[in-house]
């Protein structure tokens, strides 16, 4: 379990978990970019509305905003 995590952290890109992806032509939402990569390719959408996952000390988030 520890090795498939490494592996895992090891594939993350700098904002997955950090942002959060909202396809504006379906409404899906994702948290891994290459998740989004995969949707543009399969289904052809083309316009997101990329939001900041404002995480609190506590561990919790509070209100999503787009960012810039």
């Amino acid at each position: 379990m520890i090795r498939s995590l490494i592996v895992f952290a090891s594939n993350l890109k700098p904002d997955d978990l950090k942002k959060i992806w909202l396809c504006s032509e379906c409404g899906i939402c994702f948290i891994f970019s290459s998740d989004v990569d995969d949707h543009k390719t399969l289904v052809g959408h083309s316009k997101y509305i990329k939001y900041d996952i404002p995480w609190t000390e506590a561990g919790t988030f509070a209100t999503l905003s787009p960012s810039s």
